[in-house]
């Protein structure tokens, strides 16, 4: 994604010589209007495009070390011989040029196919794989993971999935309560002309929306533990900790949130109705 670098420098489609490339070095410049990047490395030529898989910028303004190039915007990481993306951002390889000697002249002609790279061996024990997050650092994890020859089978959870739910459940809950308190518009009428005020109508609806909302957060909470515990007993999740006190802490407070709002705001409406007209609709 991003805008593709601007190709400038030499044209290496018309040749340039071997001397103008730097020993151990990298030279960036074109092929008509593509960025490419010429590199010796241990003696032999490379080319390999100049603009980032990631973000499009010129790769011939990155640094560069040991055969690889990163990016200068985002610093993601490729190898110059081969191409290949070998730190994220970058998900996608390079392309490779190729390139032509004849005499002390070094032509760069068309893309060509890359060395083939061969994956890493991946311990057989390991048999799934499960990425908590499904952010741009989780995709770069899966595809990682692929790169270095991992067949099982691998699963992401998004953090959007919770979210969701918890949304979900706070506008349930909201209508619930909502519903409950207009349906006792009848029994708020009598208590006001009893004598009871405002205040105490109110507070004392709050207290029971309050423990029932407690409750139900205290049974979420109790099966989240038993979830994730479970998950921990079938699914190696090293270096991870069941309990992230933020995340319960924003669902608890959200729940208990809506469960105030749902309540107060029509408790406050159905306090403030004439216990008169209330008796006589009942009536």
């Amino acid at each position: 994604m991003g805008g593709a670098a601007t190709a400038e420098g030499p044209d290496f489609s018309s040749g340039i010589a071997i001397a103008e490339i730097p020993s151990e070095g990298t030279l960036a410049g074109r092929v008509g209007e593509d960025p490419v990047l010429l590199s010796r490395i241990d003696g032999q030529l490379f080319a390999v495009s100049g603009s980032c898989t990631h973000y499009g910028a010129a790769l011939g303004e990155g640094l560069l070390h040991k055969g690889t190039v990163r990016c200068p915007l985002h610093h993601a990481c490729f190898d110059l011989r081969t191409g290949r993306a070998l730190h994220a951002p970058a998900l996608d390889d390079l392309d490779c040029w190729d390139v032509r000697v004849e005499g002390d002249r070094a032509f760069v002609t068309c893309r060509t196919s890359c060395a083939t790279h061969k994956p890493a061996v991946v311990a057989k024990r390991v048999g799934k794989v499960v990425i908590i997050g499904g952010g741009a650092a989780g995709l770069a994890c899966a595809n990682r993971l692929r790169k270095l020859g991992y067949e099982g089978a691998i699963t992401m959870l998004s953090a959007i999935f919770g979210v969701v739910t918890l949304l979900l459940s706070a506008i349930g809950l909201y209508g619930m309560l909502s519903a409950n308190v207009s349906q006792r518009t009848g029994e708020i009428g009598i208590r006001v002309a009893l004598g009871a005020t405002s205040r105490a109508v109110v507070g004392m609806l709050m207290q029971q929306s309050g423990r029932l909302a407690a409750f139900g957060a205290a049974v979420g909470l109790l099966i989240a533990f038993l979830v994730l515990a479970t998950a921990r007993s079938f699914i190696r999740l090293e270096n991870v900790s069941i309990l992230d006190p933020g995340a319960f802490a924003a669902a608890i407070g959200l729940v208990i949130a809506a469960a105030a709002f749902a309540t107060y705001v029509p408790a406050r409406k159905a306090s403030r109705i004439d216990p008169a007209e209330t008796l006589r609709a009942d009536g």
